[in-house]
């Protein structure tokens, strides 16, 4: 169980981004990520196994947009989406001669509108993200991924809905501004606070602007949070006119092994990410 490793307190590597590279396998851009688990399924176990050849212990089902209202304007059902994605990865590690164990995560991402929206109630917010915890826990995942979260109201109730329809592990990453604060205004010390009285098993930080950003933000998270903590950042931003990213795997591996030296023990990528950056990573932070 992916908690035995929380309690020995070593390095769990999470994977990389999904979305980006899933749009150059397939050189098409598409806001709903999940429309690949059906138009080419193996392009996503393709990214999956990189990513467990690479090292990754745990990798995240494509899912991360499985609800009614990210899905609105295609014709894929939410929950055909996530037992879809949970199958690719489950094959992708059926194809690959692993040493030792690996993890699936339920990957769930924001609902895709601003949860104050007139025509959006938190009970119905809550019954999509219990609908999605549901399905995974019934379909062989390992842990619930919460992540990208820039809304506490929305992320507190993501929790509660897994808490109440999943005896997963669950982790939570959330994205911050510049201003060390989440979209909807509250500080660090605010969501830890509340996520500790949560009792989820590990928290922490994803995406936001970069590796580098991420030193300064989780040296302040490992001051207040007295449990697992997550930092999954991306590669910086996009450079102009190009697909590349602004922080490239060399220094996206020496930034992450700075993080996991303050104590941070559960580490990937997210936008801009590959597996070498995760198999770099790796590496540097074993030495």
């Amino acid at each position: 169980m992916i908690k035995n490793l929380l309690d020995k307190k070593q390095n769990i590597y999470l994977d990389g981004a999904m979305g980006t590279n899933l749009m150059k396998i397939n050189n098409r851009r598409l806001a709903n990520m999940e429309t690949f688990s059906f138009s080419n399924p193996e392009s996503v176990k393709k990214v999956h196994r990189d990513y467990l050849l690479a090292g990754s212990d745990v990798i995240l089902t494509n899912t991360f947009g499985c609800n009614p209202i990210r899905l609105s304007g295609t014709n894929i059902n939410p929950k055909e989406a996530i037992l879809r994605g949970i199958n690719i990865a489950q094959n992708a590690i059926s194809s690959i001669n692993n040493e030792g164990k690996k993890y699936i995560a339920l990957d769930i991402g924001p609902i895709g509108k601003p949860i104050d929206d007139k025509n959006i109630t938190s009970n119905g917010v809550y019954d999509m993200f219990a609908m999605q915890a549901e399905l995974g826990t019934e379909n062989g995942c390992d842990l619930i991924f919460i992540e990208t979260m820039y809304n506490l109201n929305e992320l507190i109730i993501a929790i509660k809905a897994s808490k109440d329809n999943s005896n997963l592990p669950i982790f939570a990453s959330f994205i911050l501004g510049k201003d060390m604060k989440l979209y909807s205004g509250e500080d660090i010390s605010l969501i830890i606070n509340i996520l500790e009285n949560l009792h989820v098993d590990a928290i922490g930080v994803n995406c936001s602007f970069g590796s580098f950003d991420s030193i300064k933000i989780m040296s302040e998270i490992t001051k207040l949070a007295s449990f697992p903590l997550i930092c999954k950042p991306n590669a910086g931003m996009v450079i102009k006119d190009s697909d590349s990213h602004e922080i490239n795997s060399t220094k996206f591996s020496n930034h992450m092994k700075k993080v996991n030296e303050m104590g941070v023990n559960i580490l990937g990528g997210c936008c801009g990410t590959d597996s070498n950056y995760i198999k770099d990573m790796i590496a540097v932070c074993e030495k």
